[in-house]
């Protein structure tokens, strides 16, 4: 407890807990936390009020996890608004991705009925020729015969 009765914050208590008796930090990386804790602190002042668990969280986050307080509660959390702008982009992508996905399963079953017919115009195609040969290796035959 502060001398005003109030819990500390966590910049504060990550400071009681890391500085010694004689008021240095207890280690280098220790000190350097410390360091960042007064050049954010620096930086912000003059503009509008920043809380101190807030630096803290800045300055403790590491890949989304804020270092210093065990097991407790440690993932950022988006506010709900963020999560429903999310949700509606994600959405509205996923149906982008379904009219596209629709669109080139009816392209691709127009070539398939594209490819079928071909083959068929093909084959009716080798087949009069395969007569007209035919046909021509039988007028020879009979000319050679008589």
């Amino acid at each position: 407890m502060r001398k005003d009765g109030k819990a500390p914050s966590k910049q504060e208590m990550f400071v009681l807990t890391h500085t010694r008796k004689d008021g240095t930090p207890v280690d280098n990386a220790s000190r350097d936390i410390m360091t960042q804790f007064e050049e954010l602190s620096a930086q912000r002042a003059g503009k509008s009020p920043t809380k101190a668990d807030k630096l803290f969280t800045e300055v403790m986050n590491r890949h989304g996890h804020v270092r210093g307080f065990g097991l407790g509660q440690t993932r950022f959390k988006a506010s709900v608004r963020t999560l429903v702008k999310e949700f509606a982009f994600v959405k509205e992508q996923l149906a982008s991705m379904n009219q596209q996905r629709e669109k080139q399963r009816k392209e691709l079953e127009e070539m398939a009925l594209q490819k079928h017919r071909m083959q068929e115009e093909m084959q009716e195609w080798m087949e009069e020729q395969l007569m007209k040969m035919k046909d021509e290796m039988m007028q020879e035959f009979q000319q050679y015969i008589h």
